[in-house]
């Protein structure tokens, strides 16, 4: 069968006998730049930072066009090509149907357990794919049989459910009424970091930067995920940033509706009675000391005119 392809992608299709799909070429192209020594073989389940890898490139085409570099890559190792024609192991893509491409915090949370499930990480191949894609090739690279590799995916989708509901406490980062609550979340962090860098409960300073370029409260809900701290630990944190956020708020309220905090010394009878008005009327103590305030300048005070400088014996003083 003629193959039907011009330029760099017919080249290709030349040398691998067919017209390779997309998903395809960047499967082609990270085995052969990332793993011509071989595939990672299995998804471990529990993730060693002492073997951890990071895969740098074995070739010189750096910063190219990655189907130009998968031409020439396909030219240096063609002896390999029949071996990774039958050392395809691809899911259907409707495996992958759970995964958002537009859901960052979800991309991040899975390429960070499948960097840990395989003890390696490529960050050349991330910097040039979208996150989605690069996830999928990682998956794709390993030489497992497709029923092992759904079920790692059925388990991950899995976990990864049941971490949005274990940490559901994130989402009041959401800014979608208060734009200025993450700007103030990272201050607070900031800030919280120097003083607790000799406690128990400490905060990644170097972690953090990598997230604040998304946007909301996406890239501290990342933050969050990213921290190898317990779920008491960050909601700790999270408690901290809400209280002074809370704080601020009341103090802003208070400015806007011209309000300042008074200091009064009251009898406890004086109390008794204040504590029995509010309650009658199912106000505060500050309201219903307000509306007596407002009365008394209103209509005076009992044997006083209202407005009246005189004494309430009627005498002046």
């Amino acid at each position: 069968m003629a193959i039907k392809a011009d330029g760099v992608l017919g080249r290709i299709a030349e040398l691998w006998g067919e017209v390779p799909s997309a998903r395809e070429r960047r499967w082609l192209w990270m085995c052969l730049k990332f793993f011509s020594d071989g595939p990672p073989t299995q998804f471990s389940q529990f993730y060693n930072p002492a073997i951890e890898r990071t895969i740098k490139s074995k070739g010189q085409f750096l910063g190219g066009d990655i189907e130009f570099e998968l031409e020439k890559l396909l030219v240096i190792h063609a002896t390999s090509i029949p071996v990774l024609r039958m050392g395809r192991f691809f899911n259907q893509l409707t495996d992958f149907d759970w995964i958002d491409g537009n859901d960052v915090r979800q991309l991040c949370w899975l390429i960070d357990h499948i960097h840990k499930g395989l003890n390696i990480e490529v960050p050349e191949a991330r910097a040039r794919l979208i996150d989605r894609d690069y996830f999928i090739c990682l998956t794709d690279i390993v030489s497992l049989p497709i029923e092992n590799k759904l079920g790692y995916l059925s388990n991950l989708h899995r976990s990864w459910m049941g971490h949005l509901k274990d940490t559901f406490y994130l989402n009041w980062f959401n800014d979608d009424k208060d734009p200025g609550r993450c700007a103030f979340s990272w201050k607070t962090l900031d800030s919280r970091l120097k003083s607790t860098s000799l406690d128990s409960i400490q905060l990644d300073p170097i972690i953090g930067q990598e997230f604040r370029k998304y946007p909301g409260g996406v890239g501290l809900k990342c933050y969050f995920d990213s921290l190898q701290v317990s779920d008491f630990e960050k909601k700790s944190h999270v408690g901290h940033v809400k209280k002074l956020w809370s704080q601020k708020k009341y103090r802003e309220k208070l400015e806007k509706d011209k309000v300042r905090q008074r200091n009064f010394v009251l009898s406890d009878t004086t109390m008794k009675n204040l504590d029995k008005l509010a309650k009658g009327l199912d106000v505060s103590r500050t309201e219903a000391l307000e509306r007596l305030i407002e009365l008394a300048a209103r209509h005076g005070m009992p044997g006083t005119q209202a407005g009246s400088d005189a004494t309430p014996n009627g005498a002046l003083p």
